[in-house]
């Protein structure tokens, strides 16, 4: 999977859930893609090339003691990422 369809994966499946989503990029590298809710949390994804694999991180923290709407999120971006490589 490249850099850009791993972030682009990421991206849409926020859009899906109805949370903002930027994306920084240090070119043929890393990818970085930080959204989430004001009022619920927020999710971090990091795209990261190493030789010719990409690797993803993906964490999501939820202004609650329990896991919420964004842990969620975060398991649904993991699986997302996962169907893309099959």
């Amino acid at each position: 999977m490249s850099l850009d369809t791993c972030s682009g994966v990421v991206t849409k499946a926020a859009q899906r859930a109805g949370l903002r989503a930027n994306s920084q990029s240090t070119p043929g590298k890393l990818v970085t893609v930080v959204g989430g809710s004001e009022s619920s949390g927020t999710f971090v994804v990091h795209c990261i090339a190493v030789d010719d694999k990409t690797v993803s991180v993906v964490q999501g923290i939820d202004y609650q003691p329990q896991k919420g709407a964004l842990g969620r999120f975060a398991d649904q971006a993991f699986a997302a990422l996962k169907a893309a490589v099959k």
